[in-house]
């Protein structure tokens, strides 16, 4: 028989315990005041991130249809050297790890080790930083390049690894470096339970869980294992195949990399490229709040600009859409297959003259774009390729074949899941 003295304990213990492990949300106040954890980690080596003691590793892997890849044409067919097998394009491996008691920034650590992403698996960054506050979950996500566009690609498009209950709770992460105040429109417009810091100075946050969203940069990307569900997020919210596309556009880019010709493109497209009756071309002018840039997208047909960050908008593009793009000397590979994974045409034309950084006007063969233009119109109304005269598929598919599956010894992973994106047969070509 239970004792009036073991009732009040059992009643104590409840009392006591459970607000330390059961509420409502993901920032800690006074949880960790009960735990003795130093926040002074001393961490001066990196070792691989899966050799460090984690609570489940996860290996995700995800594809997409190479069928898909013929939305996206190029009027080139050897145009510059491959710096390494193009494995990103229709197939994403990506291993997710949850780690425990861990210090998250820009270089996450435990109070030992510093966590590293990147092979050969020794880089780390080594300094002092203090710790700003205390976190129930954290997420730390690996961002190669800092220009606007990849906050989409390799930052946002990370959270679609994530477990639905870390969505729900809420979690923190650092900034990204190209996101600005971008950032946080993009994150209200999709609606994610996320807390940013900045993780790029001397900060750090203390987190009982950290999960480690990391891409197979040197090979498989997140992208095409995460594109097509942050698209279908975007429409699902904001309701875009609502909005009819009808405008015809161009779109000139500023500060670098712009036409020079520009005026001269427009003349040509109204003159010489027939349309929907009622509309006309007319030259686009990108300002705006993010709702604004949303619809005015979700509203273009056609686009014709050059190859660039605001190409990424493109996702608020409606099936079937396309899109003329003029790209430099360094190919922009992504921005073709995010046309592709968007079943948006792209036609693209390669200029080996025009550099990624240039600063001063460039003059595009305006017969050149009108000639690529006509077939791309011609592709939206007819919903698949007609006259496609130099235009090449470029992506080698045994290529695709022979890129390697297991970047990781499978020996470090806890649980492996394959999935295909969901795409319906479409014959494009």
């Amino acid at each position: 028989m239970i004792s009036l003295f073991h009732i009040i304990v059992i009643l104590f213990t409840i009392i006591y315990w459970c607000p330390s492990f059961h509420y409502s949300g993901p920032i800690i106040v006074d949880r960790f005041e009960q735990i003795n954890i130093s926040f002074e980690p001393n961490a001066s080596i990196a070792i691989p991130f899966y050799q460090i003691q984690s609570d489940h590793l996860t290996r995700i892997t995800r594809t997409i249809p190479y069928w898909i890849l013929n939305y996206s044409l190029l009027d080139q067919t050897e145009f510059f050297e491959w710096v390494r097998l193009r494995c990103f394009l229709t197939r994403s491996i990506v291993y997710v790890g949850i780690y425990h008691n861990v210090f998250t920034s820009n270089s996450p650590r435990t109070k030992q080790f510093g966590f590293s992403v990147l092979p050969p698996y020794k880089q780390f960054e080594v300094n002092k930083r203090n710790v700003i506050g205390k976190y129930d979950i954290g997420v730390y996500c690996y961002e190669e390049f800092h220009e606007w566009g990849h906050m989409i690609v390799d930052f946002i498009c990370s959270f679609f690894y994530l477990p639905e209950e870390v969505h729900k709770q809420g979690f923190i992460i650092h900034g990204p470096w190209s996101a600005g105040g971008s950032l946080y429109e993009w994150l209200k417009m999709l609606q994610f339970n996320a807390t940013v810091f900045d993780g790029y100075s001397h900060q750090q946050i203390y987190v009982r869980q950290l999960y480690v969203v990391n891409q197979c940069f040197h090979a498989h990307y997140l992208t095409a294992g995460a594109y097509p569900l942050l698209r279908k997020r975007i429409f699902d919210l904001h309701h875009l195949e609502q909005i009819p596309p009808t405008l015809f556009v161009a779109l000139n880019r500023k500060g670098n990399r712009f036409l020079g010709n520009m005026d001269n493109v427009v003349d040509a497209l109204i003159a010489e490229v027939p349309i929907d009756e009622g509309q006309k071309w007319h030259e686009l002018q990108l300002d705006g709040e993010l709702e604004e840039v949303m619809k005015t997208f979700a509203s273009i047909k056609v686009l014709v600009t050059l190859g660039g960050s605001h190409i990424f908008n493109s996702i608020f593009m409606n099936n079937k859409t396309g899109i003329v793009a003029m790209f430099p000397k360094v190919m922009l590979i992504e921005q073709m297959t995010m046309a592709a994974m968007s079943n948006i045409f792209m036609a693209g034309i390669y200029l080996n003259d025009l550099q990624l950084h240039q600063t001063s006007p460039y003059n595009v063969s305006v017969p050149k774009v009108v000639s690529y233009t006509k077939m791309l119109v011609k592709a939206v109304k007819y919903g698949k390729w007609r006259n496609r005269d130099h235009l090449y598929q470029i992506f080698n598919v045994t290529e695709q074949e022979e890129c390697p599956i297991d970047a990781i010894n499978p020996i470090y992973v806890d649980q492996f899941k394959s999935e295909m994106m969901q795409y319906s047969y479409d014959n494009i070509m």
